[in-house]
């Protein structure tokens, strides 16, 4: 019996067990390996670090999923892939073989890997059992100029309210919210002013930056670092994939998600991807191991982006639209519930 391995419990793969439920695959075996028992929806998170949302509600019950969909669900973490030899390497020794791979393991901000005095807000069940302890009359720096550090630094204000010390939004680009239009950059830099947001662009954080106590790591993704333990050549510390989310040097291993670089045209690390990926990836692992032909995933251009602003009011992009209001909060939390609902 082929065995089909879901390396990481990223959306991408949370979606494809979802299916699997439905429209069973029992001629072959299913695994999938993860760290964690439950699988953070990241949409949620600015609203979780707001009060809106507890814990448990960006929690893709993951383990269930598998459970629910005849999928073997190992606990483990992943420190090395060895393409050639398919197999991968868990941090307790075990090694688990594969016919077929799919990687979904996600990614972790890249400064904080080198500068041990940021908090990465990825993986996001790390960061918050790290929240609970963030002390709000000491402020924070909050390091990055995508949609993540406005999401998280607006959070954090409206968390902490009046007992917030300091906080400041900084960022080596010199725009806020690059590859936004000028109208959602503004939007958002009067959204930081208004809740007394410091903004620093055009600041490089490096080992002499003067830090706050208090410091997160929103800014661009790394690959997974198990990545850097295997015989895949990586490009940017990621798995290249072609238009079916396949490695062209290892041809039976796919990725989706954060841990793919999409040849054809790069993409941004953003979750509506992941989500897109999956029933392309689902057709495309069984038809590797069935010998059928491989479906094409044809990214979307523009794609609507919903920008959580610390109190219940965020802020609409799309290509030239913007917007922004309670009624775009209310419009993204409709999304939010009915995509976890769909796990239920």
């Amino acid at each position: 019996m082929m065995h089909i391995l879901l390396a990481g419990g990223g959306h991408a793969h949370a979606l494809l067990i979802r299916e699997l439920i439905q429209n069973p695959q029992p001629h072959i075996r299913w695994s999938c390996i993860s760290d964690h028992n439950h699988s953070p929806y990241s949409g949620m998170l600015p609203g979780v670090i707001a009060g809106h949302y507890q814990t448990a509600e960006l929690m893709i019950p993951l383990q269930a999923l598998c459970e629910r969909a005849n999928v073997e669900f190992m606990h483990g973490s992943i420190t090395a892939i060895n393409a050639g030899e398919k197999n991968v390497q868990l941090s307790d020794g075990r090694n688990i073989t594969f016919d077929v791979l799919s990687l979904a393991l996600g990614a972790s901000p890249l400064l904080s890997r080198s500068d041990k005095r940021l908090l990465p807000v990825k993986p996001l069940p790390d960061f918050l059992h790290a929240l609970e302890n963030l002390t709000p009359h000491a402020g924070a720096d909050i390091i990055g100029g995508g949609i993540a550090s406005v999401e998280v630094a607006l959070a954090l204000a409206f968390r902490w309210g009046k007992n917030a010390g300091k906080i400041r939004l900084i960022s080596r680009n010199h725009a806020l919210l690059p590859g936004h239009n000028a109208r959602v950059q503004k939007m958002a830099r009067q959204t930081l002013q208004n809740v007394g947001i410091e903004l620093l662009l055009n600041t490089p954080v490096n080992a002499d930056f003067n830090l706050q106590a208090q410091a997160i790591d929103c800014s661009a993704a790394a690959g997974h670092a198990a990545l850097q333990n295997s015989d895949l050549t990586l490009e940017q510390g990621f798995i290249p994939v072609n238009d079916f989310l396949q490695n062209p040097q290892f041809p039976r291993i796919f990725a989706a998600g954060d841990n793919a670089h999409f040849l054809s045209r790069p993409l941004a690390k953003a979750g509506v991807y992941a989500v897109r990926e999956a029933p392309i990836l689902l057709h495309n692992l069984l038809a590797t191991a069935q010998g059928k032909k491989l479906r094409p995933y044809q990214p979307q251009r523009y794609f609507l982006t919903l920008i959580a602003c610390g109190g219940k009011n965020a802020i609409a992009s799309r290509s030239w639209f913007a917007a922004s209001g309670a009624w775009v909060w209310k419009w993204k939390n409709k999304i939010d519930q009915g995509f976890m609902r769909s796990f239920d």
